[in-house]
């Protein structure tokens, strides 16, 4: 790993396409691995490394979201990072900016929902910020919000033991959401502003979470 930034400098010198450099590392926290935690075990290679793939063995449905912050998201170290185990959540991962990894898991219709308003151009500012963009009341209901040219992107996961009614709300007040159809992920649907159903939808659908403009 000590190679990987004069590696990237060499290859993007040669004209080819610049190269990503993956972190992969399966859950050591069992006792054949001394529980250890993947991301402290390589804390001191996250600077030269571009996206984190963790992993095999993660839980992905019975951890809380302080977990998924720390131990999965990459975002305390300032990357992105890819869910590898049965395909991750895909609903709870883009609180996060995660989808699963490519070509294990076609999340084709995912990158094109979020190329269409332009998500990679975008400010991301996840639902642990001071003052996010766009809350829901809940502490088990989850938003996170891009904002840019293409207008206000907001993903939203339960985390609710049981179907849960929640209110988008940003600083003026209740509002509107439209969650477009994207393949293999969730249907149309359009939610009126303080309706109080968006959580119950999102709930009942295996913990899911949607990618919806706001209107």
């Amino acid at each position: 790993m000590r190679c990987g930034k004069p590696c990237s400098s060499a290859l993007a010198r040669s004209g080819d396409t610049a190269p990503l450099i993956d972190l992969h590392s399966c859950n050591p926290y069992r006792e054949p691995d001394g529980f250890a935690s993947s991301a402290n075990l390589y804390a001191e290679l996250m600077p030269y490394t571009d996206r984190l793939w963790l992993g095999e063995l993660f839980d992905y449905e019975g951890t809380d979201p302080a977990y998924w912050l720390v131990e999965l998201s990459g975002i305390p170290f300032g990357l992105m990072g890819e869910m590898l185990q049965g395909g991750g959540n895909p609903r709870r991962g883009p609180v996060f900016g995660m989808t699963a990894r490519a070509p294990m898991t076609d999340v084709r219709p995912m990158w094109r929902a979020f190329d269409e308003p332009g998500l990679p151009e975008a400010e991301f500012t996840g639902r642990w910020a001071d003052e996010p963009p766009v809350t829901t009341g809940r502490d088990d209901v989850l938003a996170s919000t891009w904002r840019g040219p293409g207008g206000t992107v907001t993903a939203v996961a339960s985390w609710a033991a049981e179907p849960v009614g929640c209110v988008l709300t940003d600083a003026d007040g209740p509002v509107a959401a439209y969650a477009p159809a994207i393949e293999g992920f969730q249907p149309e649907r359009h939610f009126a502003a303080g309706a109080g159903d968006a959580g119950t939808w999102l709930a009942a659908v295996r913990t899911a979470g949607f990618c919806a403009p706001l209107t």
